[in-house]
């Protein structure tokens, strides 16, 4: 009897953590930038990730993130996206099915957010000289 009540209660404990943005939807996100001139530098965060067309993850959180493109002869294109309630982390705080912490694992973890757009198409515009 008391091997079956620590096994129920450990699978209790384990139903009260799970977390179902962190498990379908993961950590991290795919981002992609196009833009008009091929080869364009792509920054995300002032950071050099690659040139266009880029196909990259990010990792998801509450913060907004910058795209910054550029290439020499054009002036610089620059976009800020901005996380947004992820869904499925809702399903977490709905209550219908017992996890009380399921949604702060979600919080923590960052993927409760989503970023919207996910894709960038930048029309670099040349500077006339």
């Amino acid at each position: 009897m008391k091997k079956l009540l620590t096994i129920l209660l450990s699978m209790g404990m384990a139903l009260m953590f799970t977390s179902c943005a962190s498990i379908i939807e993961g950590t991290s996100e795919t981002i992609a930038v196009d833009s008009n001139v091929k080869g364009a530098k792509v920054y995300i965060d002032n950071s050099f990730v690659g040139e266009t067309p880029f196909v990259g993850t990010i990792t998801k959180g509450k913060e907004s993130k910058t795209i910054k493109v550029t290439k020499s002869g054009y002036e610089d294109s620059i976009s800020v996206i901005n996380p947004s309630v992820n869904p499925v982390s809702i399903y977490n705080a709905s209550g219908f099915y017992f996890a009380p912490f399921s949604t702060t694992t979600d919080y923590v973890s960052g993927s409760m957010w989503k970023y919207d757009p996910a894709a960038f198409y930048v029309d670099l515009t040349k500077i006339n000289e």
